[in-house]
């Protein structure tokens, strides 16, 4: 398996060394003495996109004249993919920060900071890297993006028996699902996105998502964060949270000790009367919370949606990955 992984993220990002680092493991793994001689060996290539996206974002999404010849960050960056995919590539990672709320934009940290990224300046940078190479050959394409597939509707419950019902989130309101429509109409490709927040598990290589359960709590705990204020420190350093981390740290970090962490945070605001002082204590427990279930409540085989085209129907397809594969949405495009 030969891989192309596209980083926009930006520069020493954890999420992405765990990723390429598990990528590196998993399918090496998978080599054979066999496939080794017929295809060679698994290879894990990475171009770091987001070292030119500074220069050529403002030409983005405008017919600008100036950039017929590039700029010098691009074509060397343009050049790497070139080599890469000359040589042959099976899948491309394509690397990107997002947001549970944000069915828009996508974000990269560049040096000078952190800059959108929108699914429509996505389409036309990924386009200028690899030009008119799929229109007849097919691409397996993985957006390595948090809640890339996560509908507008975030605060829905995309559970895997929730997609493709009648109550479900609308899925094609998705970052993913409009990056696709704008991809599938220049070449044949299949791409998966998640729900949830994607990382990769260091053993196996195999890609986790957060399941409901831990994203609900975490969108619950970043409400409450907004409750703090501007000066979220000085809110948190208003209450003696002493007692309450000590029992946090006496015992092992199962979810028996939520009820307990909980009756203890209670007890705090009888002593703390302060409106700004609760708010602290209700972010402290569910920051705690968060933190007991997020290893268990984030899954392997979860949260995976394949975005197909149907070139009879001319619609895109959405398929749920896991527990079954079914087809959950379909939008004539």
């Amino acid at each position: 398996m030969k891989i192309l992984f596209l980083n926009l993220a930006g520069e020493k990002e954890t999420a992405n060394e765990t990723a390429l680092k598990a990528l590196r493991k998993k399918y090496p793994g998978k080599d054979t003495f066999l496939s080794k001689l017929i295809y060679g060996p698994s290879t894990v290539t990475e171009v770091d996109v987001w070292r030119c996206y500074g220069e050529v974002r403002s030409f983005l999404s405008a017919k600008n004249p100036d950039f017929e010849k590039g700029t010098p960050e691009f074509n060397r960056i343009k050049q790497q993919v070139n080599t890469a995919l000359n040589a042959g590539v099976d899948k491309i990672f394509l690397s990107i920060h997002g947001n549970y709320d944000d069915v828009t934009h996508g974000s990269c940290k560049l040096l000078s900071g952190t800059v959108k990224i929108s699914y429509l300046q996505l389409y036309e940078l990924f386009m200028m890297l690899v030009e008119d190479r799929y229109k007849s050959t097919p691409l397996k394409l993985t957006l390595v993006m948090c809640y890339g597939g996560r509908s507008k509707d975030y605060l829905e419950s995309h559970a895997p028996e929730q997609l493709g019902t009648r109550s479900g989130p609308d899925l094609t309101t998705s970052f993913a699902f409009q990056f696709y429509c704008l991809l599938c109409k220049q070449m044949k490709v299949t791409m998966t996105a998640r729900t949830g927040a994607l990382s990769f598990d260091d053993l196996s290589g195999h890609s986790k998502v957060e399941s409901e359960r831990l994203v609900s709590n975490i969108i619950k705990r970043d409400e409450l964060a907004k409750a703090l204020g501007n000066d979220p420190e000085a809110a948190l350093g208003s209450v003696d949270f002493s007692e309450y981390i000590e029992l946090l740290y006496s015992a092992e970090q199962s979810e028996e000790l939520i009820p307990v962490l909980k009756s203890k945070a209670a007890q705090l605001k009888q002593t703390h009367l302060l409106p700004q002082q609760r708010a602290a204590i209700d972010f402290r427990h569910q920051r705690a919370k968060v933190s007991i279930i997020e290893g268990s409540e984030t899954k392997t085989k979860y949260g995976k949606l394949v975005f197909k085209y149907d070139e009879k129907a001319h619609a895109v397809q959405i398929w749920s990955k896991y527990p079954l594969n079914r087809l959950v949405a379909q939008k004539s495009v």
